[in-house]
């Protein structure tokens, strides 16, 4: 929750957690990280703000966040596993 308000300037709660699994992480060996998907409200939408590490954001569907090469390999695989699961 912290790092998702200091990325994006909002708070979630544990009710938009949809779905959660730990991966070894990509920047550290050895280490490990966890992938969360969730969901937004309409009013968390547009509260969104980036800290001083984000530039911007696009939305897209899933087959094309899957499909695109310009996504970090790593976090399709994440979405893939997700998908594998079904989804809301």
């Amino acid at each position: 929750e912290r790092e998702v308000y200091e990325e994006l300037g909002i708070h979630l709660t544990e009710d938009c957690l949809l779905w959660s699994k730990v991966y070894p992480s990509m920047l550290f060996e050895g280490k490990e990280s966890v992938f969360l998907v969730g969901k937004l409200a309409q009013e968390q939408f547009d509260k969104i703000v980036f800290g001083d590490e984000g530039q911007g954001y696009k939305l897209m569907s899933i087959e094309e966040f899957l499909g695109s090469d310009k996504v970090v390999p790593q976090l399709q695989d994440r979405v893939r596993d997700y998908m594998e699961r079904g989804y809301d």
